[in-house]
């Protein structure tokens, strides 16, 4: 019996402790500092005053978050960390991820891959404070 509540006890610390991984890629459309609100789900984000995308405090560090599925998702305006290889970034989520992936800009990328050029990796990640993210 207590080999059997050890082995539950351990798996269940497994589980706890396991991250939730996803693909980020490189999206240029997030480059856009000018492109308006209105043409990424989180328009809600106008109501803080933001009309643009590099209207945003954490811009560059901004994109699509998987975890919003809908227009104004009440996830929009929150702050991810990233975690590739050790290197971490904190993403301000502006929009929709599509197909369950992080879309991050440029600069967020190189950021995140420590100066590569690669286009798209596995990290891990979850939602952290809004004070992490620049507001």
């Amino acid at each position: 019996m207590k080999l059997l509540v050890t082995l539950s006890m351990l798996t269940l610390a497994g589980f706890c402790l396991a991250q939730n991984t996803t693909g980020v890629v490189s999206d240029t459309r997030y480059d856009q500092k000018d492109l308006s609100l209105g043409q990424v789900d989180c328009t809600i984000l106008e109501s803080d005053g933001f009309i643009t995308l590099g209207g945003a405090p954490a811009f560059p560090f901004i994109g699509g978050v998987p975890a919003i599925t809908l227009g104004d998702d009440p996830l929009c305006g929150t702050c991810w960390e990233l975690n590739f290889e050790g290197t971490v970034v904190n993403i301000f989520a502006v929009d929709a991820g599509i197909g369950h992936v992080f879309h991050i800009t440029t600069e967020a990328m190189t950021a995140l891959t420590g100066n590569s050029t690669v286009q798209s990796v596995t990290a891990t990640f979850r939602q952290v404070s809004s004070s992490v993210c620049p507001s």
